[in-house]
């Protein structure tokens, strides 16, 4: 027994006659496509905002942190290990990273 339904916003009727919506399995995958797009516009306009990253045709870039195909940076944590030991304190070790590499760390 089919249950009719009173006062279907036009809107609605519309989008399942434009969409061919014939069942619930095709309005879920309306709405998820719906979702989709109204969450990746969201994320466009108030969170990816366009970064400014110069190019570097040459590859002449020389990280004063990481060498060039390193990923180990673990040195850094024996310095910082050693300068702790030598009784430099947090503070001290961090402006001293700082001056050298110009960037603070944390002391966490």
């Amino acid at each position: 027994m089919s249950r009719k339904v009173k006062n279907v916003n036009p809107l609605i009727t519309k989008i399942f006659k434009e969409n061919d919506i014939q069942n619930i399995a095709d309005a879920q995958d309306l709405m998820k496509d719906m979702f989709k797009i109204w969450f990746l516009s969201c994320l466009k306009l108030k969170w990816m905002k366009p970064l400014d990253i110069p190019r570097d045709r040459n590859g002449s870039f020389e990280s004063p942190v990481i060498p060039k195909y390193s990923r180990d940076i673990s040195d850094i944590e024996d310095k910082i290990i050693s300068m702790h030991g030598r009784g430099m304190s947090t503070k001290d070790i961090n402006t001293h990273l700082e001056e050298i590499y110009g960037m603070s760390f944390s002391s966490i």
